[in-house]
């Protein structure tokens, strides 16, 4: 019979002159199995509902423009995984504001005035955006020198 144990789960401890028998030995390998068994129930069901959070990821990136603009200087971003919606802001003000939804081959930058938003051709890659402008680096959302604000809704595979 053990003198000591474990302080977590009391497992067998023997001084020197203790009797050591069988029967504890089965009682701490049971307890150790025990244990065992509910980290591992544990781990299972921790995956379980992880798995239940979502199929996406945000992802936020911030760009200086170039000024250029035209499909000859398309901006391109690209991010750690398969954007399904784009927004991007100037980080100064806001609108204008640049809303790409997966699969649209356009895009009109919302302004308070319509006048200055003229459309923008989009492209898709597997994990990038690229477009561009034909008539002024304001609708590419490339002004020079401006700081633009992205947040990316990711597909998360």
């Amino acid at each position: 019979m053990p003198s000591n144990q474990t302080p977590n789960y009391k497992l067998s401890q023997w001084e020197r002159a203790d009797k050591v028998q069988m029967e504890d030995f089965n009682a701490d390998n049971a307890k150790i199995d025990a244990a065992l068994k509910a980290e591992t129930d544990a781990r299972t069901a921790l995956a379980a509902q992880v798995a239940k959070l979502g199929n996406c990821q945000l992802s936020h990136i911030i760009y200086t423009g170039t000024g250029k603009y035209g499909q000859d200087n398309p901006n391109t971003l690209v991010f750690p995984g398969k954007p399904v919606l784009v927004i991007i802001s100037p980080t100064s003000y806001c609108p204008p504001l640049f809303v790409a939804l997966r699969g649209t081959t356009e895009v009109t930058p919302w302004s308070q005035d319509q006048h200055t938003s003229y459309r923008s051709t989009v492209i898709w890659g597997e994990d990038r955006i690229t477009w561009w402008c034909v008539t002024n680096n304001g609708s590419q959302m490339n002004g020079e020198n401006w700081k633009y604000s992205v947040v990316a809704l990711l597909l998360k595979e």
